[in-house]
C-alpha cells in the first residue's frame, strides 16, 4: 500500500533520523550524570589516596626525637616533602630518613644506623623534598641531638608522603574508565532506541493512506 504524508516538512526531518539530534530522556541523562560523577570521584579518590600529609607540633628535650611513619611503602615514583620550624632558634635539629630495619635499630638506642641525612643539625628550621631510591616504608626522624644547647624546643612539623601519586592516579583511571564508559555507552544506546521509537511513532501519526485522502476529497 502506498502512502502520502500530509506534513512533508516533518517527514523530511524524521526520515533523516541518522543525522539528527538524539534527544536523551531525563532518566537517561540522570544515569549518565551519575556515572560521570562516580568516575570523577573514583579518579579523585585515587589521587587523594596516593598522598598523605599532616602537621604536627612536638616539644623535644635534648636526646628526644619525633618520627613520622607512612601508612605503606613509598615507591621511587613518590616523594617525601618535609619541613620543620622550632620556636627556639638556639636548638638545631637533625633529620634522618630510615628504612624499617634501621629505624628499629635507632629505637633500641643505637645511633649506628644506615640512612639518609636530609638536614645536618645546623639549623632550627629547614625543609626539603626527598625522592626514595627504592620502594620501602621510609621513616622520617626529627632528632634533637644538639650537644651545645641542652634546651627544649617546640617544633612545627609538616610531612607529606606521596606514594607515587601519578602512577596510582593513572592506574585508577585505567581500572575505572572502561567500566564507566561501557555503562554510559549502554545508556546512550538505550536513549537512541527510545528516541528512534518515538520519532517513528510520530511518523506513523502523520501518515494517511491514498484511499483516506480520496475518501475525504469525495
Amino acid at each position: 500500500m502506498e502512502y502520502i504524508f500530509i506534513n512533508r516538512k516533518l517527514y523530511n526531518k524524521l526520515r533523516n533520523f541518522g543525522g539528527g539530534r538524539i534527544i536523551i530522556p531525563k532518566m537517561t541523562r540522570k544515569m549518565v550524570g551519575l556515572f560521570l560523577v562516580e568516575l570523577i570521584l573514583i579518579v579523585s579518590f585515587g589521587r587523594i589516596n596516593s598522598v598523605q600529609g599532616i602537621e604536627y607540633r612536638e616539644t623535644l628535650a635534648f636526646g628526644e626525637y619525633f618520627a613520622v611513619i607512612p601508612d605503606r611503602k613509598i615507591s621511587d615514583k613518590g616523594s617525601i616533602n618535609w619541613s620543620f620550624s622550632g620556636n627556639n632558634e638556639y636548638v638545631d635539629i637533625t633529620v634522618w630518613i630510615l628504612d624499617g630495619e634501621n629505624y628499629a635499630i635507632f629505637q633500641n638506642g643505637s645511633y649506628s644506623v644506615v640512612g639518609y641525612e636530609v638536614s645536618d643539625g645546623t639549623t632550627y628550621e629547614d625543609s626539603g623534598i626527598w625522592i626514595p631510591t627504592f620502594k620501602e616504608k621510609w621513616h622520617i626522624v626529627f632528632f634533637h641531638n644538639d650537644d651545645d644547647i641542652h634546651m627544649t624546643t617546640t617544633l612545627t612539623i609538616n610531612v607529606i608522603f606521596d606514594y607515587g601519586g601519578l602512577a596510582v592516579w593513572l592506574l585508577t583511571i585505567i581500572i575505572a574508565l572502561p567500566s564507566s564508559l561501557a555503562v554510559i555507552g549502554l545508556a546512550v544506546l538505550v536513549a537512541f532506541l527510545i528516541t528512534r521509537k518515538k520519532k517513528q511513532s510520530r511518523i506513523e501519526s502523520q501518515r494517511i493512506t491514498i484511499e483516506e485522502v480520496n475518501s475525504e476529497e469525495s
